[in-house]
């Protein structure tokens, strides 16, 4: 956890650096709402695990260069993850019953966006760039039928680190000189294995790695409030 304060804490001592050098033209604001997160990867990802509703979360910083080129970044908590539901039978394919499983997979999330904006007062923009995400935990729900929910810590399985690209689109409204309301829908693509590699062992107990491939997906639909620093306009 300690990486994790590190990085929260050195990006907000960077954006309140260029919020000094630029405030005639830099926003900080807030985002949140809903997303849709999946795991993509091998055919048995395709065959028992399914996108999950999620959410994300976090404070933002923009910079305008002109009234067309921006720059974005923030701090995000991001809930991915995925869900399997089933149903167990026994060695002689009787049903048992059904199984719901979900994950949260938990991360820490900084983009890093260049952004074009469309029009006066009321902006419509799209954005684009990397971003890199920290996995603060994992957990694995499980329920059999009528019987409690199990919980397990799962942050073991994955590697911490996460790396991708962003895209989104959205708009932006004014509601006077400093504070503007916003709506986005946006692409995280992760383009890093996440999975770390097991150990099968055979039946003669000669253990083999199994190298699986599992990488992150979310398509977030964030809703915004922001304030404008400084009273200057961008020529």
């Amino acid at each position: 956890m300690s990486q994790v304060f590190l990085l929260f804490f050195a990006v907000l001592i960077s954006l309140s650096s260029v919020s000094l050098a630029q405030t005639n033209r830099s926003y900080l604001g807030f985002q949140a709402g809903p997303n849709l997160a999946s795991l993509r990867g091998g055919d048995y990802l395709k065959d028992f695990f399914n996108p999950r509703i999620g959410f994300a979360g976090g404070f933002t910083y923009r910079t305008d260069i002109s009234k067309v080129v921006a720059l974005a970044t923030g701090v995000i908590i991001e809930r991915k993850g995925r869900k399997a539901d089933g149903e167990i039978t026994n060695a002689t394919g009787d049903p048992l019953g059904d199984i719901k499983g979900h994950e949260h997979l938990d991360y820490l999330t900084v983009p890093l966006l260049a952004r074009l904006n469309f029009g006066n007062k009321k902006k419509f923009f799209v954005n684009a760039g990397p971003y890199f995400g920290y996995l603060i935990k994992g957990t694995y729900v499980e329920q059999l039928g009528n019987q409690p929910e199990s919980k397990a810590e799962s942050t073991g399985d994955y590697k911490r680190f996460d790396v991708g690209l962003t895209a989104g689109v959205g708009g932006e409204f004014p509601l006077n000189d400093k504070f503007v309301l916003s709506a986005e829908i946006r692409n995280n693509l992760g383009l890093y294995n996440i999975a770390k590699p097991i150990e099968v062992f055979s039946p003669g107990g000669i253990a083999a790695t199994n190298d699986r491939t599992i990488r992150n997906n979310s398509v977030n639909l964030l809703f915004g409030f922001s304030y404008r620093l400084g009273n200057g306009h961008v020529d």
